[in-house]
């Protein structure tokens, strides 16, 4: 019985330990004195407009009263009136204060807010709001860090891994999930060198990994090579990085003057202007059947709605196909959209259009371009 009562006892002790006070100094006067001075040393107590007390430690700002009032009020804080006044939401408040907190339904919680904030529930609602506004970040960072240290060691990748190698990792650390863990080393939380070493282990990280030979482009006419210029021959190509053609794209050279040919897509922005200036440096150009097999780097640009694990639903297609991911980054462009970069190998058109697809079978996804 007395167990069961031990958190009612604990929760009133404070009365007591005022009882206790009180016998101890008899004269009223006295009691209050001391009671202000030793019980409610350090703290403040301020008021709603509706009267109500809030208790706050010394040095409490308007943002740490919107968040003792409730946490929405004080992730949508944006301003405040102390004592029917406008104040800086750093404004340290005043016993007897009464605040009143201006909503903007659009206002997100911010990080200089952590550089004047008190009590422990803000600075704990803060970080964390803070943590899951920069998940997706953190997500494309960590695959970016992962991705350099397997390709360096192993001449591998995330996409490549195999789930054994996976459960591994998630056995030797803190996570329940691999997209924890990549945001986790996006974040810094953990090493993406001792990822590496708990999967392969240090002794063999010094054995270097078997090279992989990519095939490039041919920058010559004529023969096996990928291109083909219309009454050109013996001219050096190269691949426009504005627009970054692969092979099924419609393509056409552009003459320089010592650089040979710029190879563009057909509806290339910069290539249509310069057509507009220099018709005569534009010629045909056409893919060559026996084309070598890419790996080619593409950046799409994925529009999407808002949802919590969509960017691991992006991700998770794009290696389902065995695709390789080289770097993601994401941007806002309404407070309900985002707009996702990623850079991916592919091997030809046929696998581009594979995964443009499959990536909108995602229901979230408004648009998915080639950049």
């Amino acid at each position: 019985m007395q167990t069961e009562n031990a958190p009612r006892l604990r929760k009133f002790a404070w009365v007591q330990q005022l009882y206790e006070w009180q016998k101890s100094q008899p004269g009223s006067k006295e009691f209050l004195e001391s009671l202000k001075i030793d019980f409610f040393k350090n703290r403040i107590f301020v008021f709603t407009p509706k009267g109500d007390v809030i208790d706050l430690p010394e040095g409490a700002t308007p943002v740490d009263f919107a968040y003792a009032v409730h946490s929405d009020i004080g992730a949508k804080c944006s301003g405040a009136k102390v004592n029917g006044k406008l104040v800086p939401l750093g404004f340290n408040l005043a016993n007897g204060d009464v605040i009143e907190i201006i909503i903007d339904k659009n206002k997100k919680p911010s990080r200089d807010w952590l550089e004047f904030v008190k009590t422990n529930e803000a600075k704990a609602k803060i970080r964390e709001f803070l943590k899951q506004e920069s998940r997706p970040e953190n997500f494309c960072r960590g695959i970016e860090l992962l991705n350099k240290e397997l390709r360096l060691f192993r001449g591998t990748t995330l996409a490549n891994m195999s789930k054994d190698k996976k459960n591994a990792l998630l056995a030797a650390f803190p996570y329940k999930n691999m997209e924890s863990l990549i945001i986790a080393a996006g974040e810094g939380e953990i090493s993406p060198r001792d990822v590496i070493k708990t999967l392969f282990g240090e002794t063999e990280l010094l054995v270097p990994a078997p090279q992989k030979i990519r095939l490039a482009i041919p920058k010559k006419t004529g023969g096996e090579s990928d291109i083909a210029l219309a009454g050109a021959t013996g001219i050096a190509l190269s691949i426009a990085k504005c627009c970054m053609p692969v092979p099924g794209d419609k393509i056409l050279g552009y003459i320089t003057r010592d650089r040979g040919a710029s190879i563009h897509r057909g509806d290339c922005n910069n290539l249509i202007e310069s057509q507009k200036k220099w018709p005569q440096k534009i010629v045909e150009a056409a893919w060559i059947k026996n084309a070598a097999k890419g790996p080619y780097e593409v950046t799409l640009e994925v529009l999407t709605e808002d949802r919590v694990g969509l960017l691991r639903d992006i991700t998770s297609t794009i290696s389902a196909m065995r695709i390789n991911i080289r770097s993601c980054q994401t941007r806002a462009q309404t407070s309900f959209t985002h707009a996702i970069l990623v850079k991916v190998e592919i091997s030809g058109l046929e696998e581009l259009e594979a995964l443009f697809n499959q990536l909108k079978q995602i229901k979230e996804i408004v648009r998915v371009s080639k950049v």
